[in-house]
Formats: structure tokens, C-alpha cells, sequence
């Protein structure tokens, strides 16, 4: 009985583990990362919303001409990035705007949350604990510094600034 829960200890340990090692990556990374690429990168500032700095990520490389483009997130505590590319935009657009139409003028009866998430592991969404709605970003997976609640007009300035970006990618 004992060594089956060892085991069954060290197994889930290593579960964990791998899920923290395993890195998420963004098209626009795995593009940026590809061997034998001479790669220029271009950050267009796009604004801040809490604390979380916005910016177009215009990737080339040199070589073949090939180009791509997406949007990247700097904040959190040791302003780490994450980056989303511009095909999941219109996804994380609509994910926020059923968030501020239809769940917050729900309550619902247990603890409640509701998530976009992107290739590289972007999160936002809600959750509903204590009576109330918090809305959230979390840059990177299992990085707690990188955990950003957002007001309101947190959530409504990130729609804006989603909206205007999307044309720019």
C-alpha cells in the first residue's frame, strides 16, 4: 500500500512538473525561433492598460522576406510577455465581449470562472467568488507574478485597444 502511494506520488510529481517544463509557444515565437533565420523584430507601442503594456510585434526574417505580426503583453511582476498571435485576436475580442454582456449580469450559486486562452498559454476571464465578478489577465501558466486583475474599465480599455490593434496585424 505504501509503495503505491509513493509511486502514485512521484508519477503525479512528475506530471507537474512536466506541465511547468513544457513551454507554450505562440506561432509568432515559433517563427521568431526558427533556425537558420536572420530575424528583425519591430515593437509598435500600442498603450498600458493595468499596469500591462501593449505593443505590435512585427517579426521578418531577413533572409526569406517572410513576415509575421502579433500582439504582445509586457507586465507583472519582473514585466514578463506573453505574446498572442493576430489569428487568435477576434477570439479574445469575443471572449470579452460575451464576458461584459452575458456573465456579468449573472450570479451564479458556486464559484464560477470563465477563460480565453491562447496558444502561448495567455489567459483572461472572470471568476466569480464572494458575491462578485474579478476579471483577470495572466500572462504566463503557472507564473503567479504575471496574474493582472482588471476593473471594468480595465476590461473596456483592453476591448478598445484589441479592436484598434486588430487592423494593424
Amino acid at each position: 500500500m505504501l509503495l503505491s502511494f509513493t509511486l502514485s506520488m512521484l508519477f503525479t510529481s512528475y506530471l507537474t512538473a512536466q506541465k511547468t517544463a513544457d513551454k507554450l509557444e505562440s506561432n509568432a515565437e515559433i517563427f521568431s525561433e526558427t533556425a537558420g533565420s536572420f530575424v528583425q523584430r519591430g515593437f509598435e507601442p500600442i498603450g498600458v492598460v493595468a499596469r500591462c503594456k501593449l505593443e505590435c510585434l512585427h517579426i521578418k526574417d531577413l533572409i526569406s522576406g517572410h513576415s509575421i505580426s502579433a500582439l504582445r503583453f509586457e507586465g507583472g511582476l519582473g514585466s514578463k510577455a506573453a505574446i498572442i498571435d493576430a489569428d487568435e485576436i477576434a477570439a479574445l475580442i469575443s471572449s470579452i465581449q460575451i464576458l461584459n454582456k452575458t456573465m456579468a449580469a449573472t450570479a451564479p450559486q458556486y464559484y464560477t470562472e470563465v477563460n480565453f486562452k491562447s496558444r502561448s498559454g495567455f489567459s483572461a476571464g472572470a471568476f466569480f467568488e464572494k458575491g462578485k465578478w474579478t476579471q483577470f489577465m495572466k500572462l504566463i501558466p503557472y507564473d503567479s507574478d504575471t496574474f493582472i486583475t482588471l476593473s471594468t474599465d480595465d476590461m473596456d480599455k483592453l476591448l478598445n485597444e484589441l479592436q484598434t490593434t486588430k487592423s494593424k496585424l
